[in-house]
């Protein structure tokens, strides 16, 4: 059995039963990510983030920004939004999230390092999950979705 890295945190106390429908109900309707073709690095990108689950956090397309309380703005930053703009100064930072999850430059700073331990959803690292080619084209998925803003 795979060792698991992301733990689903327990949201009873945050939810009422309306938002829990709703999330039912979104995570039922997101439906597939483009691109499908893995004949393409972002075809085979979004097939990585099927596999490692991104879209359960980030949702289809990275474009969802659920709730993560204890997170500096208490949501997960869509991938098209001016906050991930914030977090992720050039692809090199968006690899060490998706190795590390985190980059050095966030790690090293009290403030936002606080944050990073204090959230409820903490981006997981993938390092030792993927392969050098995997990551690239998760890139490119990622950059490409943020074209399509």
């Amino acid at each position: 059995i795979a060792k698991q890295l992301v733990k689903m945190p327990a949201y009873r106390a945050h939810l009422t039963a309306n938002e829990l429908e709703d999330l039912v109900f979104y995570v039922t309707a997101a439906g597939l990510l483009l691109p499908q073709d893995e004949n393409t690095p972002e075809g085979r990108g979004r097939a990585v983030l099927v596999r490692l689950g991104c879209a359960s956090c980030h949702g289809p397309e990275g474009r969802a920004r659920p709730k993560n309380i204890g997170a500096l703005k208490g949501y997960i930053p869509s991938w098209d939004s001016s906050d991930w703009d914030e977090l992720v100064k050039d692809p090199q930072e968006l690899r060490e999230w998706v190795l590390d999850g985190a980059p050095k430059r966030l790690r090293s700073n009290p403030a936002a390092n606080f944050f990073l331990t204090s959230q409820l959803v903490k981006m997981p690292a993938y390092r030792g999950h993927l392969d050098d080619q995997e990551l690239e084209d998760l890139v490119a998925y990622v950059q490409f979705v943020r074209t399509r803003k």
